[in-house]
């Protein structure tokens, strides 16, 4: 359109037919109009709509600031320590054998005395308890057994005072048969028609209706059962009274959103999401190849007996799990309301990435240390599980390639990661996490042998990450004897039938917590306990460990004083010399004037550290380490006691190298004395050194005329199987004991 002036407008084809009306007007006739009510309201809309759109831009850049804040701050559960509770075992109320919320509620105290951050609750919701509440008949309510919701509202109530948090279990795979979705379904009442996966089954050889293909229950038999009611099969990845869920169904995700809102509404703060990786089936339903490997040692109507292609780990699982992710993460609005997601799911840690790069969960559990086999364990063992894991963090921004490989050929020792080549890691993104027992699984006291107890609390405390402990691994727990067939609760072992029940039972890792003396261990006063009490009660139990400096319940409180230190926070981690029997780690802060070296025999033999792998500038060169704490030994070794001093190389000494056997050996001589190792002269208290590295009870000659004793110079401190030693450097020093 033309410019409007003062001039009168004749051309009016050029003008849009909307402002026809007004095209002969002048311009103080123009203004005037503009001046009627009509348009004077018109363009106060206008700016209120400019200034609201502007707002509401401006708003929800400051939110995405804020809520990027929130999430990338220092999340809590990152430093914490989560402590599984299984309700039925933990502390009996009301006499009637089992564990309840109130019970819960009643030791309270003692998750502050230990130290804890964080508890796992596993299931607490209605069920007719066929797999103990992972079989919910109604995902919000509280099951009797364990009391009701006011029960629970007090338990986060009580937890939060106290500074701690409580997580839930969520289990979104299945429910009970007992679930009224599931009845409805049976009827095919809408819309719970196709809650659950439901198909017609197919025709056999012998004429009758069988399962539509040979996809087979975690627990044993057909994952396939008949249903009259609807003349059609369905689906159960565990037992036939856990139909799972069709998350096909769009309607069943939104009720399984739903419930996640009602317990966040309840205050809790977070999950663990159970068995994640059943979630889809590969919607063909073709039958599952033969497991080359599985089915050498499995029965046909075993899990393991075949190839599970179709029903785990299916491509839509991560985008279900990022659905109950977002629900979790609207309720994060500052630090102090941030969640813990955590996953759960048994596979390789390569697979387990994909949790952290794409379903928006915290992280997934790391169990390669629950199937570990102990025989074959030690420090090499263990190198290859922690290193397995460590290395899928994202990738360093700083890498230097291994060095320090300088021990003698043929000694079977390896050692990674010096201080040149620390990784510093971005843990923004993944963060790692130690888990060495659960409901499922054997306690690893039993496992490794309960020498180890301590040596394991070492690592799992100290190694970076988040760890998880199953209740009572704390005092040394141990499994009970597994009950006959005829007094099994485990529905898991009653479904493998009385020969082969011992090989599945769960029973014996989910005996009563110890917590006294007195009858049934203080866990109920009931004289028939829902499983039988470990008979070593009498001596290991909360009350009796309390009062022993060096019991396992103390170490564990030692220990987990000493991870609250600020080099146990960060990111840094060295590994140290490693042996078939020793794994060792360094610690330290970013400057390497404080840290703290931690060995540990996890082998089954007694072992020394070999100072000849030690990785140069791993720990200070030429400068005491303190003994800050060591487990309990049956060995006699003055120098290895909490307060001494280790020199585990000293300044006055020069290094040699001679040739024996065509191999150049690397020999250490004092240049003040030339002492022989044993033959030590005056110390001053607390100051006990092991000179050359050497423990004074090996006697060890350093004579330089005797070539077949100075392959022992690199020999250093002695530890016994299950003996950990955490040695430190630097100021000022914790006070943990």
């Amino acid at each position: 359109m033309r410019k409007l002036s003062s001039h009168i407008i004749t051309d009016r084809n050029s003008i849009d037919p909307l402002l026809l009306p007004y095209a002969g007007m002048k311009k103080d006739e123009l203004l005037l109009f503009c001046k009627r009510p009509f348009w004077v309201r018109s363009r106060i809309a206008l700016l209120i709509a400019i200034l609201s759109i502007w707002l509401f831009l401006f708003s929800n850049a400051i939110t995405s600031v804020v809520h990027k804040k929130t999430c990338d701050a220092d999340k809590w559960w990152k430093h914490s320590i989560i402590y599984e509770v299984y309700p039925r075992s933990f502390k009996d109320s009301n006499g009637d054998g089992v564990g309840d919320l109130k019970g819960i509620i009643s030791k309270l105290d003692y998750f502050t005395y230990l130290g804890i951050d964080a508890i796992w609750l596993t299931p607490v919701y209605k069920s007719p308890m066929k797999d103990f509440g992972y079989d919910i008949a109604n995902f919000v309510d509280i099951d009797p057994l364990f009391g009701d919701l006011d029960n629970f509202k007090d338990l986060v109530t009580e937890a939060h005072n106290r500074d701690f948090k409580i997580i839930m279990d969520f289990v979104p795979n299945h429910t009970s048969r007992e679930h009224n979705w599931f009845n409805l379904s049976c009827q095919e009442i809408e819309p719970y028609t196709d809650y659950y996966v439901w198909k017609n089954g197919k025709l056999m050889k012998d004429g009758k209706i069988g399962p539509p293909n040979n996809w087979l229950s975690q627990f044993g038999g057909s994952a396939w059962t008949w249903n009259s009611q609807r003349s059609q099969f369905y689906y159960h990845a565990f037992l036939k009274e856990q139909p799972d869920l069709n998350y096909e169904n769009p309607k069943v995700l939104e009720e399984m959103k739903n419930v996640l809102r009602f317990w966040l509404d309840l205050g809790v703060d977070g999950f663990r999401i159970d068995a994640v990786s059943n979630l889809h089936e590969d919607l063909r339903y073709l039958d599952e190849p033969t497991n080359d490997e599985g089915s050498i040692s499995a029965s046909k109507d075993e899990f393991n007996y075949l190839k599970h292609i179709y029903v785990l780990h299916q491509p839509k699982t991560i985008t279900t799990i990022a659905e109950f992710v977002k629900v979790i993460r609207s309720y994060e609005n500052v630090p102090s309301t941030i969640k813990a997601i955590m996953i759960e799911d048994y596979d390789k840690a390569q697979n387990l990435m994909v949790y952290f790069d794409e379903s928006g969960a915290d992280f997934p559990f790391n169990f390669d240390f629950v199937g570990a086999d102990a025989k074959h364990l030690g420090g090499f063992g263990t190198m290859k599980l922690v290193d397995s894991w460590m290395k899928y963090m994202t990738a360093p921004t700083k890498s230097v390639a291994v060095a320090n490989r300088h021990a003698p050929e043929g000694n079977d020792v390896k050692s990674n990661y010096s201080s040149r080549s620390s990784q510093i890691i971005d843990y923004s993104k993944r963060w790692p996490n130690w888990v060495t027992s659960n409901h499922d699984r054997h306690r690893f006291a039993t496992r490794f042998g309960e020498n180890m107890t301590d040596v394991f609390h070492m690592l799992i405390l100290l190694l970076p990450g988040t760890p998880t402990v199953y209740y009572g691994d704390e005092l040394g727990m141990t499994n009970i004897d597994v009950p006959p067939f005829t007094q099994t609760q485990d529905s898991f072992a009653l479904n493998m039938g009385p020969e082969r029940y011992k090989l599945y039972t769960r029973d014996p890792e989910r005996s009563p917590m110890q917590w006294d003396s007195t009858p049934n261990a203080g866990f109920t006063t009931s004289n028939s306990p829902w499983l039988p009490v470990n008979p070593d009660y009498v001596k290991k139990n909360f009350q009796t460990e309390k009062d022993d400096k060096m019991s396992h319940l103390n170490i564990f409180r030692t220990l987990v004083k000493l991870r609250r230190e600020k080099e146990f926070r960060n990111i840094y981690i060295s590994y140290g010399a490693i042996t078939k029997n020793i794994f060792s780690f360094v610690r330290k802060n970013a400057e390497g004037d404080k840290g703290y070296f931690i060995i540990l025999n996890l082998g089954r033999e007694p072992d020394y550290y070999p100072l000849e792998a030690h990785p140069s500038g791993l720990t200070p060169f030429g400068k005491p380490l303190k003994v800050l704490l060591t487990t309990p030994n049956n060995h006699s070794n003055g120098a290895i006691s909490i307060g001494n001093q280790i020199n585990m190389f000293q300044s006055t000494q020069s290094i040699q190298t001679k040739n024996f056997k065509g191999k150049d050996i690397k020999m250490i001589e004092t240049l003040k004395d030339k002492k022989p190792a044993g033959q030590l002269g005056e110390k001053t208290e607390k100051d006990i050194e092991l000179d050359h590295g050497l423990t004074t009870k090996r006697n060890l000659s350093t004579s330089l005329n005797n070539i077949d004793n100075n392959v022992d110079v690199y020999k250093g401190p002695w530890l016994e199987s299950g003996q950990g030693l955490v040695l430190a450097w630097g100021s000022p020093l914790p006070d943990i004991l």
